[in-house]
């Protein structure tokens, strides 16, 4: 299965990353309620794991949130793969809202 990985800088610190991060996934299902289903997510400290539907398609991935970066790798179905470069976007533009100081 194909990945995408984005990974974005941060001055915040870890601590103030994970706590604005917490949810990441829930934000992006409530801004994408009518395309996101399914939606699972569990955090253990500064590391987590999702997966969701949308548009029939499994995607599932992790988050490591560092000191100074922060790193969504996620694998994407092939038929995805035309969305590739709109999903990355939206989610580094998603990491960098949350974690601007």
């Amino acid at each position: 299965m194909p990945s995408l990985n984005v990974t974005v800088a941060h001055e915040i610190g870890q601590q103030e990353a994970t706590t604005r991060l917490n949810g990441f996934a829930a934000s992006l299902r409530e801004r994408y309620k009518d395309s996101i289903k399914d939606l699972e997510e569990t955090v253990e400290g500064n590391r987590g794991k999702f997966s969701f539907k949308t548009m029939g398609l499994k995607v599932a991935g992790t988050i490591l949130i560092e000191e100074a970066l922060v790193t969504v790798a996620m694998e994407l179905p092939i038929a995805a793969m035309l969305f590739k470069g709109r999903i990355e976007k939206e989610v580094r533009e998603q990491l960098e809202r949350k974690l601007a100081k």
